[in-house]
């Protein structure tokens, strides 16, 4: 398992413990020289990350980063021909923004290339790369929209959420197989790094767990970070561990516990309440 970095933070405010503003240029290429000074060599982006698909390669320069990047939300009422020709658009966005450093497609959201206009769009998207080494998937929440390799055997690349309360991800081997897998929400946005009140005004549910966590990171000898990586590398299906930052000092200090820290498995600490491990159902 690798370590690879979002760049969500770039172009938006973002997280539980980030900031209300996207982090300054000067700071996004100081993260970035420190990201593959630490060895860091994958990025993850999205056109609707603020503008910071558009400014990523830039802000790259010479730096040799593989960028996987996203196909938006569809707008409604489409009909299929319509649908193909905004897929099209999207996808061709992102190429000529990101260029060779474009490595892999997903849809952002996983209902579409298997839902009423999906064989159509699954089609359009491979024609559309026909020829390039561009890999293609989806960004899931769960596993009922994995498409298995009988419905669409191009999904190459996909991303789910998992960390110390979510572990959902651990039980996907089989459904996963031959597909390279990038979890996000390691820090379940950043809830399991803040201090308690913050995170537990901001999802009063996981009231009872997070005391549980701070008690078994005590018991391990570890700090929350380094609990909650370690955590996150015992997930054996997963290739890379998509983190988000905002400053080049959390960034730093990230490497440093990911190079310091083994797997530990702590299944006892799983939970299956979709109001914690949800954001999408977090209060605002």
């Amino acid at each position: 398992m690798e370590l690879a970095l979002g760049t969500v933070q770039f172009g938006l405010g973002y997280g539980v413990a980030g900031s209300d503003q996207p982090i300054s240029e000067s700071e996004a290429r100081t993260i970035l020289a420190a990201a593959y000074e630490g060895g860091i060599r994958r990025l993850d982006t999205a056109p609707v990350y603020g503008d910071i698909e558009e400014r990523l390669g830039a802000l790259c320069g010479r730096l040799d980063f593989s960028i996987v990047s996203k196909i938006p939300a569809m707008p409604d009422g489409l009909d299929s021909t319509e649908a193909v020709s905004w897929l099209r658009a999207s996808v061709d966005l992102s190429r000529r923004r990101l260029g060779d450093r474009l490595c892999g497609i997903i849809f952002h959201d996983a209902s579409l290339p298997i839902g009423p206009h999906g064989a159509a769009l699954r089609e359009a998207l491979a024609d559309t790369l026909v020829g390039s080494r561009i890999r293609v998937g989806a960004s899931h929440y769960s596993a009922e929209t994995l498409p298995g390799a009988a419905l669409w055997p191009d999904h190459l690349m996909a991303q789910l959420p998992g960390n110390a309360y979510d572990q959902r991800i651990d039980g996907l081997a089989e459904a996963l197989a031959d597909t390279e897998v990038s979890m996000r929400s390691a820090f379940l946005q950043g809830l399991l790094l803040v201090d308690r009140d913050r995170a537990v005004a901001r999802v009063p549910e996981a009231a009872g767990w997070l005391a549980r966590w701070d008690r078994w990171c005590t018991e391990a000898g570890l700090s929350s970070l380094a609990a909650a990586l370690a955590i996150a590398k015992s997930f054996d299906t997963v290739d890379y561990c998509l983190v988000g930052v905002d400053s080049t000092a959390q960034l730093r200090d990230i490497i440093s516990a990911w190079n310091a820290t083994s797997a530990v498995k702590a299944p006892e600490l799983a939970g299956a309440d979709p109001h914690v491990f949800d954001p999408r159902q977090w209060r605002s």
